[in-house]
């Protein structure tokens, strides 16, 4: 702070001039700090005149008690009590409780609070049907509903067991039950554990959302508490405040403090020891307690709880609170942790971690399955939040952590990394400080890789073979097979297609019933489909073959710097062996369900992004008679006017894909146009960077059709009776047109240049 102290004077023009200085002194610091932040762009004067605001608004609160400032400038405005006293942060709560909120008036929000109870087998009379934890929780949080301001707008939820009614306590409202749990999804865990599933609990508060019941009143806003976690007796009115300063989402980190008294009025350790009950609130409340850096209390806006997804994610062991905070903070427009001892709402009775009590309980395979859960079932979900990629080895030992998007990771995230870094050893315990900041410079420092997988978006007939040839004499193509590339190259187009066993194909699954010869083979469920399996194997081929690439360019010095090496993974130049369908086309091969036969470049870039890799595509297209011609009577994959309504409906479902990944385009091809028809760009994409050697290496196995004659064009058609399905079809294909030229514009890649140094070649 003293680096960037300055002094106050009364002069308005000198105090501007000596914020200004240091502010200056700010920016030059932190770009030296972040070299990125060089290009943003950071407006010194707009910094300066904020500070000075600051400033003012600083003077006006030091002369105001902290309940008078504390509406007007939040829960971090100040540090002061009502009494003029300076807060201790390791003091007790007495100072701290409901008599602050006295002279504010909450907004009012309707509020579900979830919590997911169960019932304890041969407990203590003093706790049941509970055991101690759940038995004071309960009675706190209908305590605090009592005691809020509008206990009219807060719901208590929980979420149990069939059998398990007891375990809902009054003025609870019972979700629909739970139907599956730990021991009915893994009964070779030992020992079995009826542990429930996050993704359950919630689901059932959105059914019940839904279900219209008089019970389930509106809500704003859902918390979500673990079912050891105390509150005291002003915290809805507490978070009512919280949210009126303006957060959509944050969390309550609690308090730890012993898990009673003795008689002599001192902690657990004493000889006469009197476990806290239900009747000891008013003590907990002014207990002064440890802080704890852990996520147990989560309160959010119902559209971010309505986006939170935990698969198969269960309670009671790591990381579901990592792997859910990841999500909040990625969904809020405005987060934040309260610490420990901010607000001091929240209570835990001791500092038991069951998960760390040795194997004896089977705590390392349930701590490793959840942590499977995470890493494999979830991995669109943590990628996408926290914009990394994590590898690991065959056993599962993390190897590399690498930054993919544009942002840099929360300590979240990183923490999140840690626990998938941690599995092997099955060490859960405390954060390691160094290994976390070391991580978090790995993963900010990551530089993208130079390897990108391209794929091919087009009708069949519009250039798959000759693509093939392009790509197969290309200096990529020879890359690929010196890094012995080329066997992976087909398990990749295996995993997506696979004609010998469609099950084995992300694509060709979803069809396989149809070559089973059966009538309606379309109701018949083919129960043998696991899409997540073959999306975790796509994945897999995907990082394999970068990380092969990789290893290549490392002992390869003939690629230039700053070239990508371009891996195309449908370009044909693997051929058709065991069951390869190479091309990839839209629709694909022959068959019942043809029209169904189509890749998902949807599918194709979740799957690019779950395996932190880059990913492009090119589209192809042509004139539409030809594409008939070429498709229907030439090679006869269907009668004219079926091709014709099929290809059509191939073309919207291209379109649909364009626009949902315009981005990623990097290429516009007109397969019947020669060098002026946009090869030129797919030529630099594969290494060729001298224009005029790869014009004649074009020149030597293009054929430029002949210009269709309008007799052919009415053959096609056969006599015209089918042309009104063609001006479909054409007007479709005009559009594939347009867009494409369109969203290569936008991605600063205007083929203009290309296509008239393309004409000049060709003339």
């Amino acid at each position: 702070y003293d680096d960037f102290a300055y002094e106050a004077s009364s002069d308005q023009d000198v105090a501007a001039q000596r914020i200004a200085e240091v502010v200056g002194k700010v920016k030059d610091e932190l770009v030296q700090k972040f070299d990125s932040l060089e290009y943003v762009d950071m407006n010194v004067d707009q910094a300066a005149r904020r500070v000075r605001e600051m400033e003012e608004v600083t003077k006006e609160m030091i002369d105001l008690p902290f309940d008078e400032h504390e509406y007007r400038f939040g829960i971090h405005g100040g540090h002061r009590n009502r009494n003029e006293k300076q807060s201790e942060g390791d003091g007790g709560n007495e100072e701290q409780g409901t008599d602050l909120m006295e002279s504010i008036d909450p907004t009012t929000f309707r509020f579900v609070h979830l919590t997911s109870l169960y019932s304890v087998k041969d407990c203590d009379e003093r706790f049941c049907p509970y055991g101690q934890d759940q038995s004071v929780v309960v009675a706190s949080m209908q305590r605090a509903k009592t005691a809020s301001k509008v206990p009219a707008s807060i719901v208590l939820a929980t979420s149990v067991f069939t059998d398990d009614h007891k375990a809902v306590p009054k003025g609870f409202l019972r979700l629909p039950d739970l139907e599956r749990s730990t021991s009915t999804e893994y009964p070779s865990l030992t020992p079995q554990k009826t542990l429930p599933f996050v993704d359950d609990v919630f689901s059932n508060l959105r059914r019940a959302a839904e279900s219209q019941d008089e019970l389930m009143k509106p809500f704003d806003y859902v918390i979500y508490t673990n079912a050891d976690i105390i509150v005291r007796d002003d915290f809805y009115d507490v978070v009512s405040i919280a949210i009126q300063q303006g957060y959509d989402a944050f969390t309550i980190n609690r308090q730890t403090i012993a898990k009673g008294i003795n008689a002599s009025g001192e902690d657990e350790d004493g000889e006469i020891f009197k476990p806290f009950t239900a009747n000891d609130l008013d003590i907990i409340y002014k207990s002064g307690g440890e802080i704890h850096p852990g996520s147990d209390c989560f309160v959010m806006k119902r559209d971010i709880f309505d986006k939170i997804e935990m698969g198969n994610v269960f309670l009671g062991y790591p990381p579901f609170g990592k792997l859910m905070l990841a999500q909040i903070e990625h969904h809020a427009e405005r987060y934040t942790t309260f610490a420990s001892d901010e607000l001091k709402v929240t209570y835990h009775l001791g500092n038991d971690k069951k998960w760390l009590e040795g194997d004896s309980d089977g705590n390392c395979a349930y701590a490793r399955t959840n942590v499977d859960n995470t890493f494999s079932g979830m991995r669109h979900i943590w990628t996408n939040a926290c914009d990394v990629f994590v590898e690991q080895d065959a056993r599962g030992i993390v190897t590399a952590v690498k930054h993919v998007g544009g942002k840099l990771p929360t300590r979240t995230c990183a923490l999140l990394v840690q626990k998938f870094r941690n599995v092997e050893d099955c060490n859960f315990d405390e954060d390691d400080e160094d290994e976390l900041e070391e991580l978090v410079g790995d993963i900010s420092h990551d530089e993208k890789a130079p390897v990108v997988f391209q794929f091919l978006v087009g009708l069949e007939g519009t250039g798959h073979h000759l693509h093939r040839d392009i790509y197969k004499q290309s200096p990529m193509h020879e890359r690929l097979n010196n890094y012995g590339l080329m066997p992976d190259l087909m398990r990749l187009t295996l995993a997506l297609w696979n004609r010998k066993r469609p099950l084995d194909g992300l694509f060709s699954a979803t069809t396989a019933t149809s070559e089973n010869g059966e009538d309606e083979w379309w109701l018949q469920e083919d129960t043998e489909i696991d899409g997540e399996r073959l999306f975790d194997n796509l994945v897999g081929h995907l990082k394999r073959i970068e990380h092969k690439a990789l290893r290549g360019l490392k002992s390869d010095k003939t690629l230039l710097p700053g070239t990508d090496l371009v891996v195309a993974i449908n370009s044909g130049s693997i051929g058709t062996r065991n069951g390869v369908s190479s091309y990839l086309s839209y629709p694909l091969l022959l068959g019942p369900a043809r029209a169904l036969q189509y890749p998902d470049l949807d599918i194709i870039y979740e799957a690019c992004i779950a395996a932190g890799v880059r990913c492009q595509h090119a589209v192809s297209y042509r004139d539409p008679y030809r594409v008939l011609k070429s498709t229907s009577m030439n090679r006869q994959f269907a009668s004219r006017h079926i091709q014709l309504q099929t290809l059509n409906s191939m073309l919207k479902v291209v379109q649909g894909q364009m626009l949902s990944h315009p981005d990623r385009l990097m290429a516009c091809w007109e397969s019947d146009e020669g060098l002026s028809g946009g090869v030129q760009d797919l030529g630099r994409l594969f290494g060729w960077s001298d224009s005029h050697a790869f014009g004649e290496f074009y020149s030597q196995i293009f054929v430029e059709p002949k210009a269709l004659s309008e007799e052919e064009r009415i053959e096609i058609t056969r006599d015209r009776r089918l042309e009104i399905y063609m001006r479909s079809m054409v007007k479709s294909m005009d559009t594939i047109k347009a867009l494409c030229q369109q969203q290569l514009a936008c991605n600063n890649r205007e083929p203009t240049l290309d296509r008239l140094q393309g004409e000049i070649a060709s003339q």
